[in-house]
């Protein structure tokens, strides 16, 4: 299953979540919008450690990746992007 989720986060920034499913595993994501990511890279490494990561999984996965990696999140944090997969798991657009 494929989904598509737009969120806008608390502070008015777009999210936008193009995730593939089997199950509850997410097998390809694309995260874009309205937010910078330093260093760039660092959604490369976000895609990459979600993909194949069960939905429970990703809060904690994420919050390591970003501190061992020492990215900076600006206009969204991880527990938006977390949610925004859960909310294209469950169908819904906004």
């Amino acid at each position: 299953m494929q989904a598509r989720y737009n969120y806008k986060v608390p502070n008015g920034k777009l999210l936008k979540v193009s995730v593939g499913f089997e199950g509850s595993i997410v097998t390809d994501i694309k995260v874009t919008g309205d937010f910078f990511l330093y260093p760039e890279t660092g959604i490369d490494l976000i895609e990459k450690s979600i993909k194949g990561r069960k939905l429970e999984e990703l809060q904690p996965v994420l919050d390591r990746v970003v501190k061992e990696n020492n990215l900076r999140l600006f206009g969204f944090a991880v527990k938006d992007l977390v949610y925004a997969i859960g909310m294209a798991k469950e169908g819904e657009e906004k």
